[in-house]
């Protein structure tokens, strides 16, 4: 379902090639049978481009690289036809390149296991792994949907193995929502790059982070009791679990010299202050678990059996697969992937006796464990969405659906952008997106009213006169495709187009909409406005009940970044400073031993830059000096700031301490024979 290119074939050819693309739309929209653009970039997803200012599409090529993928991302209500050319050059899906046969199945838990396959043409065989999910950096990725398998079942080819959320079952590429949109001013809460959204629209941005959380285990280490109770002993979730209250688990170091209180019945159920704990939200979809040590060793402790039952699935899962996969790597006559041969090596490694793993390049002396954990995140306060025109911004609060404007006949406002954003950023094709998606729910609106009346021909002329005015291709390919239809498929094919909505065809550079085609739709559709009026004059026939003014709101498509304000925010102690006394910084965070961020406060490259423009360096110093080094005179600083004038920083008295950093400094330009001096 992607666009043919068909360079160097008959005219006669092209003309068969035409297939359906994003809910009804042709591949093929040029009379030549050619595609529209010869290049893959990524102003090709923009319906509009030449309406916005060059810097905007620049930044929203900087976006795409940001993006997350959304749990039930939507098509585009306005599309280029280029998503899915794009899409198809994603690692997030695969189809069977050749028809194949499942000879078996090797199951290390419910959510992962692998399957040998032996394709049908050539008899080469080839495993396929099968995940849940896939992570690529940090805590970002994606859920997958895995077509499900069975034993000596035949696939053929094409068939989907597995894709991510962002691909529906045809392959057809989507990532962000369609929002009803509306650009106003509310509560004072859309100045700048502040957006506000309904609670519906937050469930919709909802995405997976995908958590890898290692716990290392030593001699001496024992989970406690956090998942059981007095009768059963279970120190972790277990695959499938829930994280209970976002600790994960928490480990304690064997005391002998207070054994009898630290493991007492009260206290091993509860975490203590010299416990290492791991924090981590969401499902927990695997656990890896590697061991230095003999089995025997790890037997001899009652408290190791959840850690035991891991080490026994996790053999009997290589010991299937290196004799599943060493009967065919054995054999002379057999033909196989190299990923067989991979998966077969790793295992038949795994079960070496003398095997050493090793994490962050040094060996470990008894057991590690790696979590995936699969969190479902919604959009919150400070996360930033965008649209295709490069129209970034934050969220700057979430109302409940009640509080949004409503128009007449119901329909609720999903998101309200700055009224001054187009003109500042000069991005007009946002407006032309919301303008043809707002006359396009006329027309639905319409063609239902005409259904429920069983006037299919009215509803017919209705989509064709909407359809003329946009892109000829596009009408004539739907115009063909509804001739060939009997009543009852056609009743069946308005019946999805009030269901899903009607789908645009916008073209990124030429061709597409623009101001004429508009004022042309307007003015087809004279029922857009009160009887013996004029129609530019009032061409809305909802009012929001909030508002005085009528105004147009239709959807457009919005995608989520990776920016949330978890990750931006940053805290720390009065104290902790390090030798030479700077704010300390640590990976506990990120390896999940903290519950938030703890790196520290600090100026930021613009606050700095603003006090230069004070143009007093001496006492920019000294300020800057003193709130990062000296914890007593920053703490000073800051409820004078609070209690009293901020207007009077000068006469707050502050020490004189020195950032043993800038004294390492000026030691070391002595030995240059050189020396810093403030200026006056």
């Amino acid at each position: 379902m992607v666009a043919n290119k068909g360079s160097g074939r008959k005219e006669k050819e092209k003309k068969k090639k035409i297939d359906i693309n994003f809910k009804g739309q042709p591949t093929n929209v040029r009379k030549d049978g050619k595609p529209p653009h010869y290049f893959l970039a990524e102003e090709l997803l923009v319906p509009g481009c030449n309406h916005n200012d060059t810097m905007r599409i620049n930044l929203w090529n900087n976006h795409q690289a940001q993006m997350v993928v959304l749990d039930e991302p939507e098509p585009p209500k306005v599309f280029t036809r280029f998503e899915n050319q794009i899409g198809m050059y994603s690692t997030a899906y695969k189809k069977a390149k050749n028809s194949f046969k499942v000879l078996s199945k090797m199951k290390r838990n419910n959510y992962n296991y692998l399957l040998l396959i032996q394709y049908n043409k050539s008899k080469k065989y080839d495993v396929i792994e099968v995940k849940p999910c896939e992570r690529i950096t940090e805590h970002y990725g994606y859920k997958y949907h895995n077509s499900e398998f069975k034993t000596r079942k035949n696939v053929k080819k094409g068939s989907i193995i597995r894709r991510s959320t962002a691909y529906d079952k045809d392959l057809n590429f989507s990532y962000g929502v369609n929002l009803n949109t509306v650009f106003h001013s509310i509560k004072n809460l859309t100045y700048e790059d502040a957006i506000v959204i309904s609670e519906s629209t937050k469930k919709l941005f909802s995405t997976n982070y995908i958590h890898e959380v290692i716990v290392p285990i030593n001699t001496n280490d024992i989970f406690i009791n956090l998942y059981g109770d007095d009768e059963k002993y279970k120190g972790f979730p277990n695959i499938g679990d829930e994280i209970n209250q976002g600790l994960l688990s928490a480990v304690r170091r064997l005391n002998f010299n207070s054994a009898l209180f630290q493991f007492s019945d009260k206290n091993f159920s509860k975490v203590m202050n010299e416990d290492i704990q791991y924090f981590a939200e969401g499902k927990v979809v695997d656990i890896e678990i590697f061991s230095n040590t003999n089995l025997e060793n790890i037997e001899k402790f009652s408290y190791n059996k959840q850690v035991i039952n891991l080490l026994r699935k996790n053999s009997k899962y290589h010991k299937q697969v290196v004799e599943v996969l060493g009967a065919i790597v054995e054999d002379e006559n057999k033909e196989y992937c190299d990923d067989l041969a991979f998966f077969y090596e790793r295992s038949l490694s795994a079960l070496e006796p003398d095997i050493r793993w090793a994490y962050n390049k040094s060996d470990f002396d008894y057991l590690l464990l790696k979590f995936i954990i699969l969190e479902k995140n919604e959009l919150n306060l400070g996360s930033k969405i965008t649209n295709r025109h490069g129209n970034k911004g934050v969220i700057s609060k979430i109302l409940p659906d009640k509080e949004m404007p409503i128009t007449k006949d119901g329909r609720r406002a999903d998101i309200i952008l700055n009224e001054l954003g187009v003109i500042n950023r000069t991005n007009l094709g946002q407006l032309f997106e919301v303008e043809v998606n707002f006359i396009a729910e006329n027309i639905r609106t319409k063609i239902e009213r005409c259904i429920k009346k069983g006037k299919c021909r009215k509803a017919q002329e209705y989509f064709f006169r909407f359809y003329s005015y946009l892109y000829e291709e596009q009408f004539i390919f739907l115009k063909n495709k509804l001739k060939k239809m009997k009543k009852q498929e056609k009743i069946e094919f308005f019946e999805e187009v009030i269901k899903e909505g009607l789908f645009i065809h916008s073209p990124p550079f030429f061709g597409n909409l623009n101001f004429d085609f508009l004022k042309a739709l307007y003015l087809e559709f004279d029922d857009f406005a009160d009887k013996n009026k004029r129609i530019h004059k009032n061409i809305v026939p909802y009012e929001f009940c909030m508002m005085i003014n009528k105004m147009v709101m239709g959807e457009m498509y919005f995608i989520r970044l990776k920016h949330d304000a978890f990750s931006k925010y940053s805290a720390r102690s009065t104290g902790n400073l390090n030798l030479k006394n700077v704010p300390a910084k640590s990976k506990v965070f990120k390896e999940h031993n903290n519950l938030f961020n703890m790196t520290p406060i600090r100026m930021g490259e613009q606050e700095n830059a603003n006090m230069l423009t004070l143009n007093n360096a001496k006492e920019i110093k000294r300020f800057i000096n003193l709130y990062s080094a000296n914890t007593e005179d920053r703490q000073k600083v800051i409820e004078e700031l609070l209690s009293s004038n901020p207007f009077l920083i000068e006469k707050i008295e502050l020490g004189e301490s020195k950032n043993n950093v800038t004294e390492i400094i000026e030691h070391f330009l002595k030995t240059l024979g050189l020396e810093i001096k403030d200026g006056e």
